[in-house]
């Protein structure tokens, strides 16, 4: 099997003085590794597990415009609260 492409010298601008950057990481060891340790969030498993909880804060999403009847509803500000939990 052929070794990965290595990230070439670009990626440097991407760390502003940081240390640590997964993004900008050109070494493919210290990349894997740290690519492990912020995966497990994002793995099928742990989405299926808050399947239920998505649902239904997208319920409420889609419904709490269907009762405001009439209202004004400023959509920008709605997006907002919805993306950052505050609104329901």
């Amino acid at each position: 099997m052929s070794k990965p492409l290595c990230k070439s010298a670009y990626y440097d601008a991407f760390r502003n003085g940081r240390e640590f950057d997964i993004f900008a990481e050109r070494d493919e060891k210290i990349h894997g590794q740290n690519r492990r340790m912020f995966s497990r969030p994002y793995s099928t498993a742990v989405i299926k597990d808050f399947e239920a909880s998505l649902d239904d804060v997208l319920m409420n999403f889609v419904n709490t415009p269907k009762s405001m009847d009439g209202q004004e509803v400023n959509f920008g500000k709605y997006l907002e609260l919805f993306a950052f939990g505050k609104w329901y």
